[in-house]
Formats: structure tokens, C-alpha cells, sequence
């Protein structure tokens, strides 16, 4: 009977662990964590894209540029700045500095070319999202850490998995996405997480690849399971890393679609660059 409960008790821990370090992984996937630095910005032709279509069918067009350092020192857990290029917005920088300590409020700072001001700002979503987070992005590259919820292991099952790629047709650089749907037919774990605060969702399903750890589609659902949000990824490899490059949201409360589109050529990881690139003085002379 002792070794029963033993061997019980072993799977249940292995099973958890498991769980655990699946989604441990698929948030540092999506935050680019596993690097010490990553940026995206133009190459030659290529730039990285916003690009939204509204309920009304008008698609808005938006280029920019990122640049991330993880493990800045030992109280800021990462800097992360930005430039748009292009649209209603050219010329605005920012940058959120996140800390170790979660109960620190994380710093936004915004570059108002106007002005030829650096102003420190509340949260971006008060400002609609510098023109290129939205809600369920802001959460899952910057704010949401893995323990904010409890996750809950639904089912191990092979799936002809869908990635949906938008219907955008009127930009410039409309013409360059990835259009097509690609299936991939693999072994993937659902995951059910739940916030353990108020939050803008009730709980979410994420399908996880089983091999790779790849969190290829989430669904956002409210208290009476309507379906909120859908996001797709897709992910490139480059040296052996995974590097989620293309992001597809449909909200479905709005009506509106965004895609989020980084060519592998605008890429670029652990360069060496001087941690004093990620400073005000930065933003200020853009």
C-alpha cells in the first residue's frame, strides 16, 4: 500500500513539474527572455509591421522599430525600447523598464517628438498602446508572469492546427505577409489559465506544441465564456533559437484584426551593444 501511494504521489509531482516548466517556457518564448538582447529594425526593404483592420474594413499601416535587454542588472529585469517609423505617430519613442520586484511599478517613458520631450507616462493602454501594443500583447510580452494565474492541464491530443494569417489587402506592406493558413498537425497540451486578480479576461486556452514548447494559439473568454480574443503565432529559428515572429489577434468584442510581422532578416540577437543604448539620452536624440 506504501509504495502505492508512493508511486501516486511521484506521478502526480512529475505530472505538475511538467506543467509547469511547459509554461514556464512558452512565456519565455513569447517574451523573448532567453535572449540577452534582441532587436528588430530595418533591413534594407524589410521593416517590421503593425498592421490593424478596423470594424469599418480601413487597414492602418505601421512601421517600427524594437529593441530589448534582458537581465539588465540586478533590480531591472529588462529595458525595452521602441521607434515608430511611420503613420500619424512618426517620430514617437518609448521605452518600459520592468523590474525584479513585481509589487515596482513598471516605468513607461514616451518621447514626444513635438515637444523634443522624454515624459514619463502611466500605463500605456491610456495611451492607445503607443499605436502598437494592444491589451492581450502588453500582458504577454511585458506584464504577465507565469504564477499571475493558475494553469490547469485540459488535454494532450494531435491536432491539424490552423494558424490563421489576416485578410489585409490595402498597405503598402499588405503584400509582403505570410497570406496563406498553414496547418501544423502535431501533439499539443491545452492549457486553461485563470488570473488570480480582476483582470480584462476570465481565463484563456492555450495550445501548446508538446516538442517544441511553442505556444501556437491562445483564445480569451469572459465570465460567461464568450470568446473575447483569438491570437496566433508563428516562430522562425534562427542559431537554434525560436523567435516568435508573426502575431495574429482577432478581437472579436471590436470587430478588428492586427497582425504583428518581423522578417527574419530584420532580426537581431545578443549583439554587442552597450547597455547605455537603453537610457533616456537615447530617446532624446532620436
Amino acid at each position: 500500500m506504501y509504495k502505492l501511494f508512493a508511486l501516486i504521489f511521484l506521478v502526480s509531482f512529475e505530472l505538475n513539474s511538467f506543467d509547469l516548466n511547459i509554461i514556464e517556457k512558452y512565456f519565455e518564448y513569447n517574451k523573448y527572455s532567453h535572449f540577452k538582447n534582441i532587436s528588430f529594425e530595418k533591413n534594407g526593404n524589410s521593416y517590421p509591421v503593425v498592421l490593424q483592420k478596423n470594424s469599418d474594413g480601413r487597414e492602418i499601416e505601421l512601421f517600427f522599430e524594437r529593441h530589448l535587454y534582458n537581465e539588465f542588472d540586478l533590480n531591472i529585469e529588462n529595458r525595452d525600447m521602441f521607434f515608430i517609423k511611420s503613420g500619424a505617430l512618426k517620430g514617437v519613442g518609448g521605452m518600459i523598464t520592468m523590474f525584479y520586484n513585481r509589487y515596482e511599478t513598471p516605468k513607461y517613458l514616451l518621447w514626444l517628438p513635438a515637444i523634443r520631450k522624454v515624459r514619463s507616462i502611466g500605463n500605456p493602454l491610456d495611451h492607445n498602446g503607443f499605436g502598437i501594443l494592444d491589451k492581450s500583447l502588453l500582458f504577454e510580452l511585458k506584464l504577465r508572469k507565469y504564477d499571475d494565474e493558475n494553469h490547469r492541464f485540459v488535454s494532450e491530443q494531435y491536432i491539424d492546427l490552423e494558424i490563421e494569417r489576416g485578410s489585409f489587402t490595402t498597405g503598402k506592406y499588405s503584400k509582403n505577409l505570410p497570406s496563406e493558413v498553414i496547418k501544423i498537425s502535431d501533439k499539443y497540451i491545452e492549457i486553461e489559465s485563470t488570473p488570480k486578480y480582476e483582470n480584462w479576461y476570465k481565463k484563456r486556452i492555450s495550445y501548446v506544441q508538446r516538442d517544441t514548447n511553442l505556444e501556437r494559439k491562445t483564445l480569451y473568454f469572459n465570465e460567461n465564456n464568450k470568446l473575447l480574443l483569438s491570437v496566433y503565432r508563428d516562430f522562425t529559428e534562427i542559431n537554434n533559437e525560436f523567435i516568435m515572429n508573426y502575431r495574429y489577434s482577432i478581437d472579436h468584442v471590436n470587430n478588428t484584426e492586427r497582425v504583428i510581422f518581423m522578417p527574419v532578416k530584420t532580426i537581431k540577437i545578443n549583439r554587442d551593444i552597450p547597455k547605455s543604448f537603453w537610457s533616456d539620452s537615447t530617446l532624446e536624440n532620436l
